[in-house]
């Protein structure tokens, strides 16, 4: 049984693509090889417990569930300035602020998005993007929230559904 809240928005690293958070992918494979790179983050005397060992999720979300969000949307641009790129660099590059504010901020003063979307950074100092991907990440409480709801008030099989990665 996973430990509540089910999906927690502050657990991730904080040196990804749009900061600390929840991330997920449109590929499975992406969410496996994601699933398998936590796993090996974990002490390796630890990873062999129970609640330890990879997994996917998957989870049937309806867009207005998504639209109530704080949300960004990126795409990568050919202009001089590429938001995208901008906040990979500076998510990716940033030391953390420290414990109560450890993800990356598009700026101190602004407040953070529960959702950030956009394409999958495959090598992001040489702005190289995953083809045909996309990645959305969640950010806040409020962000994780529909996964949460879904978990608790929706059908396993049919609205999400956690399974093992081998």
């Amino acid at each position: 049984m996973l430990a509540s809240p089910y999906v927690q928005h502050a657990s991730g690293r904080p040196n990804t693509d749009f900061g600390r958070g929840f991330y997920t992918t449109t590929l499975e494979h992406q969410a496996r090889q994601w699933a398998w790179l936590q796993h090996y983050s974990v002490p390796l005397r630890e990873r062999g417990k129970s609640g330890n060992q990879p997994v996917a999720m998957w989870f049937r979300v309806e867009w207005l569930d998504i639209a109530k969000l704080q949300s960004l949307a990126l795409s990568i641009s050919d202009h001089t300035y590429d938001p995208y790129w901008s906040l990979v660099f500076h998510c990716r590059s940033s030391p953390p602020a420290g414990p109560a504010n450890d993800h990356c901020r598009a700026g101190a003063s602004s407040p953070w998005y529960d959702m950030i979307s956009g394409p999958v950074a495959a090598m992001w100092r040489q702005r190289v993007a995953m083809p045909d991907t996309d990645q959305y990440s969640f950010h806040t409480a409020d962000g994780v929230s529909v996964f949460n709801h879904l978990i608790v008030h929706g059908t396993q099989g049919q609205d999400y559904d956690i399974m093992s990665v081998p």
